[in-house]
Protein backbone atom coordinates (compact mmCIF):
# COMPACT_ATOMS: atom_id res chain seq x y z
CA UNK A 1 0.00 0.00 0.00
CA UNK A 2 2.78 2.41 0.91
CA UNK A 3 4.55 1.56 -2.31
CA UNK A 4 1.36 2.35 -4.24
CA UNK A 5 1.00 5.72 -2.47
CA UNK A 6 4.64 6.50 -3.13
CA UNK A 7 4.21 5.61 -6.78
CA UNK A 8 1.13 7.85 -7.05
CA UNK A 9 3.01 10.76 -5.45
CA UNK A 10 5.93 10.35 -7.84
CA UNK A 11 3.57 10.18 -10.84
CA UNK A 12 1.72 13.29 -9.60
CA UNK A 13 4.95 15.24 -9.13
CA UNK A 14 6.16 14.16 -12.55
CA UNK A 15 2.90 15.31 -14.15
CA UNK A 16 3.03 18.66 -12.33
CA UNK A 17 6.65 19.13 -13.37
CA UNK A 18 5.87 18.43 -17.01
CA UNK A 19 2.93 20.83 -16.85
CA UNK A 20 5.06 23.61 -15.32
CA UNK A 21 7.80 23.08 -17.89
CA UNK A 22 5.23 23.32 -20.69
CA UNK A 23 3.78 26.55 -19.25
CA UNK A 24 7.27 28.00 -18.88
CA UNK A 25 8.11 27.16 -22.49
CA UNK A 26 4.91 28.84 -23.75
CA UNK A 27 5.58 31.99 -21.71
CA UNK A 28 9.21 32.08 -22.82
CA UNK A 29 8.22 31.63 -26.46
CA UNK A 30 5.36 34.14 -26.43
CA UNK A 31 7.38 37.19 -27.58
CA UNK A 32 8.64 35.20 -30.55
CA UNK A 33 5.14 34.10 -31.48
CA UNK A 34 3.93 37.66 -31.00
CA UNK A 35 6.61 39.00 -33.35
CA UNK A 36 5.71 36.51 -36.06
CA UNK A 37 2.02 37.30 -35.61
CA UNK A 38 2.64 41.06 -35.91
CA UNK A 39 4.59 40.59 -39.11
CA UNK A 40 1.85 38.39 -40.55
CA UNK A 41 -0.87 40.87 -39.53
CA UNK A 42 1.00 43.77 -41.11
CA UNK A 43 1.19 41.92 -44.42
CA UNK A 44 -2.53 41.20 -44.20
CA UNK A 45 -3.23 44.85 -43.48
CA UNK A 46 -1.73 45.84 -46.81
CA UNK A 47 -4.00 43.36 -48.59
CA UNK A 48 -6.99 44.47 -46.54
CA UNK A 49 -6.37 48.17 -47.21
CA UNK A 50 -6.05 47.64 -50.97
CA UNK A 51 -9.21 45.51 -51.03
CA UNK A 52 -11.17 48.02 -48.93
CA UNK A 53 -10.18 51.00 -51.08
CA UNK A 54 -10.88 49.22 -54.37
CA UNK A 55 -14.30 48.11 -53.14
CA UNK A 56 -15.14 51.64 -52.04
CA UNK A 57 -14.01 53.22 -55.29
CA UNK A 58 -15.77 50.97 -57.80
CA UNK A 59 -18.88 50.04 -55.80
CA UNK A 60 -19.66 53.21 -53.86
CA UNK A 61 -20.49 56.75 -54.99
CA UNK A 62 -18.93 58.46 -52.01
CA UNK A 63 -20.69 61.21 -50.10
CA UNK A 64 -20.33 64.82 -49.17
CA UNK A 65 -22.92 64.88 -46.40
CA UNK A 66 -25.66 62.64 -45.07
CA UNK A 67 -27.78 63.09 -48.20
CA UNK A 68 -25.37 64.43 -50.85
CA UNK A 69 -23.20 62.09 -52.95
CA UNK A 70 -21.70 64.77 -55.21
CA UNK A 71 -18.41 64.93 -53.31
CA UNK A 72 -16.61 65.81 -56.57
CA UNK A 73 -18.28 69.24 -56.51
CA UNK A 74 -16.22 70.13 -53.43
CA UNK A 75 -12.97 68.32 -54.21
CA UNK A 76 -11.41 71.46 -55.68
CA UNK A 77 -12.94 73.84 -53.14
CA UNK A 78 -13.13 72.34 -49.68
CA UNK A 79 -11.83 68.79 -49.30
CA UNK A 80 -12.51 68.86 -45.55
CA UNK A 81 -16.25 68.56 -46.27
CA UNK A 82 -15.85 65.20 -48.03
CA UNK A 83 -16.61 62.10 -45.97
CA UNK A 84 -15.98 59.37 -48.53
CA UNK A 85 -14.66 58.98 -52.09
CA UNK A 86 -16.27 56.60 -54.58
CA UNK A 87 -16.48 56.56 -58.37
CA UNK A 88 -19.64 54.50 -58.93
CA UNK A 89 -22.31 56.06 -61.14
CA UNK A 90 -25.76 56.05 -59.53
CA UNK A 91 -29.00 54.74 -60.98
CA UNK A 92 -31.11 57.19 -62.98
CA UNK A 93 -30.55 59.97 -65.50
CA UNK A 94 -30.15 63.00 -63.26
CA UNK A 95 -27.38 65.50 -64.09
CA UNK A 96 -24.18 64.68 -62.16
CA UNK A 97 -24.64 67.13 -59.24
CA UNK A 98 -28.28 66.16 -58.58
CA UNK A 99 -27.82 62.63 -57.26
CA UNK A 100 -28.31 61.94 -53.57
CA UNK A 101 -28.06 59.05 -51.14
CA UNK A 102 -31.46 57.68 -52.27
CA UNK A 103 -30.01 56.80 -55.70
CA UNK A 104 -28.31 53.39 -55.48
CA UNK A 105 -24.75 53.08 -56.85
CA UNK A 106 -24.08 50.82 -59.84
CA UNK A 107 -21.08 48.59 -59.01
CA UNK A 108 -18.27 48.56 -61.59
CA UNK A 109 -19.82 51.41 -63.64
CA UNK A 110 -17.96 54.66 -62.95
CA UNK A 111 -19.06 58.26 -63.29
CA UNK A 112 -16.70 60.20 -65.55
CA UNK A 113 -17.12 63.25 -63.31
CA UNK A 114 -15.96 61.46 -60.18
CA UNK A 115 -12.96 60.00 -61.99
CA UNK A 116 -11.70 62.94 -64.02
CA UNK A 117 -9.67 65.39 -61.95
CA UNK A 118 -8.35 68.89 -62.42
CA UNK A 119 -4.59 68.37 -62.14
CA UNK A 120 -3.68 69.80 -65.54
CA UNK A 121 -4.67 72.87 -67.57
CA UNK A 122 -6.59 71.19 -70.38
CA UNK A 123 -9.89 70.73 -68.53
CA UNK A 124 -11.72 71.86 -65.41
CA UNK A 125 -13.74 68.94 -64.11
CA UNK A 126 -13.77 68.21 -60.40
CA UNK A 127 -13.00 64.50 -59.81
CA UNK A 128 -10.02 62.79 -58.26
CA UNK A 129 -7.70 61.38 -60.92
CA UNK A 130 -5.28 63.06 -63.30
CA UNK A 131 -6.04 62.65 -67.02
CA UNK A 132 -3.34 61.71 -69.54
CA UNK A 133 -3.34 61.11 -73.26
CA UNK A 134 -4.94 63.07 -76.07
CA UNK A 135 -7.20 60.98 -78.31
CA UNK A 136 -7.37 58.02 -75.91
CA UNK A 137 -7.24 58.89 -72.22
CA UNK A 138 -5.94 57.13 -69.17
CA UNK A 139 -5.94 58.35 -65.56
CA UNK A 140 -3.86 57.97 -62.43
CA UNK A 141 -3.68 59.24 -58.86
CA UNK A 142 -1.72 58.53 -55.70
CA UNK A 143 1.85 58.64 -54.55
CA UNK A 144 3.93 60.34 -57.25
CA UNK A 145 7.49 61.49 -57.45
CA UNK A 146 8.12 65.12 -58.44
CA UNK A 147 4.49 66.21 -57.90
CA UNK A 148 3.51 69.77 -56.98
CA UNK A 149 2.24 71.10 -53.66
CA UNK A 150 -1.43 71.19 -54.67
CA UNK A 151 -1.27 67.58 -55.78
CA UNK A 152 0.55 66.50 -52.60
CA UNK A 153 -2.11 68.18 -50.47
CA UNK A 154 -4.84 66.39 -52.42
CA UNK A 155 -3.04 63.07 -52.02
CA UNK A 156 -2.62 63.61 -48.29
CA UNK A 157 -6.32 64.42 -47.89
CA UNK A 158 -7.32 61.35 -49.92
CA UNK A 159 -5.31 59.15 -47.52
CA UNK A 160 -7.25 60.64 -44.62
CA UNK A 161 -10.57 60.01 -46.34
CA UNK A 162 -9.59 56.43 -47.23
CA UNK A 163 -8.36 55.96 -43.64
CA UNK A 164 -4.92 54.80 -44.76
CA UNK A 165 -2.27 54.68 -42.00
CA UNK A 166 0.58 57.13 -42.42
CA UNK A 167 3.17 54.40 -43.05
CA UNK A 168 1.33 53.15 -46.16
CA UNK A 169 1.24 54.68 -49.65
CA UNK A 170 -1.00 53.99 -52.64
CA UNK A 171 -1.14 54.56 -56.38
CA UNK A 172 -4.00 53.84 -58.81
CA UNK A 173 -4.50 53.76 -62.57
CA UNK A 174 -7.46 53.57 -64.91
CA UNK A 175 -6.69 52.57 -68.50
CA UNK A 176 -8.66 51.20 -71.49
CA UNK A 177 -8.15 47.54 -72.29
CA UNK A 178 -10.22 47.00 -75.47
CA UNK A 179 -8.99 49.96 -77.50
CA UNK A 180 -6.44 49.24 -80.22
CA UNK A 181 -5.55 52.94 -80.38
CA UNK A 182 -4.35 53.03 -76.77
CA UNK A 183 -0.57 53.10 -76.31
CA UNK A 184 0.21 51.81 -72.79
CA UNK A 185 3.84 53.00 -72.79
CA UNK A 186 3.31 56.13 -70.66
CA UNK A 187 0.97 54.36 -68.25
CA UNK A 188 3.45 51.50 -67.81
CA UNK A 189 6.33 53.92 -67.24
CA UNK A 190 4.30 55.84 -64.66
CA UNK A 191 3.49 52.73 -62.62
CA UNK A 192 7.13 51.61 -62.75
CA UNK A 193 8.30 55.05 -61.63
CA UNK A 194 5.82 55.53 -58.79
CA UNK A 195 5.30 52.01 -57.41
CA UNK A 196 8.18 50.21 -55.64
CA UNK A 197 9.38 47.24 -57.66
CA UNK A 198 10.63 45.45 -54.54
CA UNK A 199 9.22 44.89 -51.08
CA UNK A 200 5.76 44.10 -49.78
CA UNK A 201 3.21 45.53 -52.24
CA UNK A 202 -0.44 44.58 -52.68
CA UNK A 203 -1.98 44.92 -56.13
CA UNK A 204 -5.66 44.64 -57.06
CA UNK A 205 -7.07 44.91 -60.59
CA UNK A 206 -10.75 45.28 -61.52
CA UNK A 207 -12.54 45.60 -64.87
CA UNK A 208 -14.99 48.51 -65.05
CA UNK A 209 -17.04 50.63 -67.46
CA UNK A 210 -17.54 54.42 -67.38
CA UNK A 211 -20.48 56.71 -68.20
CA UNK A 212 -20.82 60.41 -69.02
CA UNK A 213 -23.86 62.72 -69.10
CA UNK A 214 -25.12 64.19 -72.38
CA UNK A 215 -26.91 67.46 -71.63
CA UNK A 216 -28.64 67.47 -75.02
CA UNK A 217 -30.28 64.07 -74.69
CA UNK A 218 -30.39 64.35 -70.88
CA UNK A 219 -29.14 60.77 -70.70
CA UNK A 220 -26.05 58.96 -69.48
CA UNK A 221 -24.00 57.07 -72.08
CA UNK A 222 -21.10 54.66 -71.86
CA UNK A 223 -17.72 56.11 -72.73
CA UNK A 224 -16.71 54.58 -76.06
CA UNK A 225 -13.51 55.45 -77.87
CA UNK A 226 -14.61 53.33 -80.81
CA UNK A 227 -18.35 52.99 -81.43
CA UNK A 228 -17.82 49.81 -83.44
CA UNK A 229 -16.42 48.09 -80.33
CA UNK A 230 -19.17 49.28 -77.99
CA UNK A 231 -18.45 50.55 -74.49
CA UNK A 232 -14.80 50.92 -73.59
CA UNK A 233 -13.67 48.54 -70.87
CA UNK A 234 -11.19 49.88 -68.35
CA UNK A 235 -8.72 48.24 -66.03
CA UNK A 236 -8.74 49.85 -62.59
CA UNK A 237 -5.51 48.90 -60.79
CA UNK A 238 -4.57 49.81 -57.23
CA UNK A 239 -1.21 49.33 -55.51
CA UNK A 240 -0.66 49.70 -51.75
CA UNK A 241 2.73 49.42 -50.03
CA UNK A 242 4.62 50.41 -46.92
Amino acid sequence: MLEDKAQISIDFLAAVSIFMITIGFVIYSFPVFGFVHDEYSESNNIDYISYRISESIIKDSGFLSENDTSWESEWSNNKSKISNIGFAKQEGHKPPPDFDISDPPIPNVLSFYKVDGKYNDTHSTQGLMERHGEEVNWWDFGHKKDSGQEYEEAYSRSKEIFNIPEKFEFYMQLRPINDDEFDPTDADESSIKNVPQEGDTSKIERIVLMKYYDSETMRWHYVSNNEDDGATKYSFTLWVWK
